[in-house]
């Protein structure tokens, strides 16, 4: 007889932490959170730059703690960090502007799209190699990858989208990518593949409501990805893939309205992914295991005292 398998973690509680940890009187804006190893990175209050925050300088954030990362025309709509270098990050602006930072100071900036960026992100394994998104119509979009270390002329691998554009997610190992749509559904693209072939490897069926805004992100280094959007109902949903068979999903869930969807952030040491939205309260865990006894169950949450603005999950090096 085969037993059920449980996550580990199933009765792990948490709580915020104490107001002497925390950072405060930020001089930016409550809307996005990109954090490495010793920074945290925020958008200012103009929308043209990012402000660095040391970690260990919590309480009160004056001007000697906070640096400003200046060189964007646009406003910044996306921002992220290198997963295994502190002090790099890349930024993709509202011209379509990609921006990258080293020890908080600009080493370029390039046009990478036509229309306003969407997401921007560090290859997880290639050193020097970014991948940026926009939508190019109504109805279509497009995600690059750039060496920014050979040239920014062009992308050395591009996709299209029949569908617009809402996020993107690589895979731990690179040699995928997954693109969530406004139709609902989700994209394999294999950056392998020459730029002038189809590089769908596959696209999830219209799970969340077509017209809505979706999100999805890759488990790691497994065939596994979580999406998540919105019902017709406008109940929050989430999803678990299996990229080898993208038929159905091993699992969903659904929670009450509302007009945002779940950010998901996962940690593969735990397998546990941490669904977040904006403007709400709360974060909660879910067993993200395909395995376990009952996949995408959620295992706990937190209240927080205040609204979130952005979420990151802080590398495991930095901990204690």
């Amino acid at each position: 007889m085969r037993l059920a398998k449980f996550n580990k973690f199933r009765n792990a509680v948490a709580s915020p932490a104490p107001r002497e940890a925390w950072y405060s009187e930020l001089a930016a804006d409550a809307d996005g959170l990109a954090i490495d190893g010793r920074s945290l990175y925020v958008r200012s209050q103009g929308g043209n730059s990012l402000v660095a925050i040391d970690i260990d300088c919590s309480g009160k954030v004056d001007d000697a703690q906070a640096g400003v990362l200046p060189g964007s025309a646009g406003k910044i709509v996306d921002w992220s960090t290198a997963q295994h270098e502190d002090c790099l990050v890349a930024a993709v602006d509202s011209q379509g502007t990609v921006a990258v930072w080293k020890d908080h100071m600009p080493v370029l900036a390039f046009r990478a799209h036509s229309s306003a960026g969407i997401n921007v992100n560090f290859h997880p394994t290639v050193a020097g190699v970014l991948a940026s998104s926009a939508n190019t119509g109504s109805n279509s979009g497009e995600v690059c990858l750039w060496n920014v270390e050979t040239s920014t002329e062009a992308p050395v691998w591009r996709a299209d989208t029949s569908s617009g554009l809402d996020s993107f997610s690589l895979r731990g190992d690179g040699q995928l990518l997954a693109a969530s749509t406004r139709a609902g559904t989700c994209a394999i693209l294999d950056p392998r593949m020459p730029a002038a072939s189809d590089s769908t490897a596959g696209t999830t069926p219209a799970f969340h409501a077509p017209g809505r805004p979706t999100r999805v992100l890759w488990a790691g280094e497994k065939p596994f990805l979580i999406t998540t959007g919105l019902t017709k109902m406008r109940e929050r949903s989430a999803a678990l893939w299996d990229q080898r068979n993208l038929a159905q999903p091993l699992a969903s869930l659904r929670l009450q309205p509302s007009a945002k969807p779940l950010v998901p952030l996962y940690d593969e040491d735990t397998c546990l992914a941490y669904l977040v939205e904006k403007g709400d309260i709360s974060v909660r865990w879910v067993d993200a295991d395909p395995s376990s006894a009952s996949p995408l169950a959620q295992l706990g949450s937190v209240v927080l005292p205040s609204p979130i603005g952005g979420s990151a999950l802080l590398p495991k090096r930095r901990l204690r």
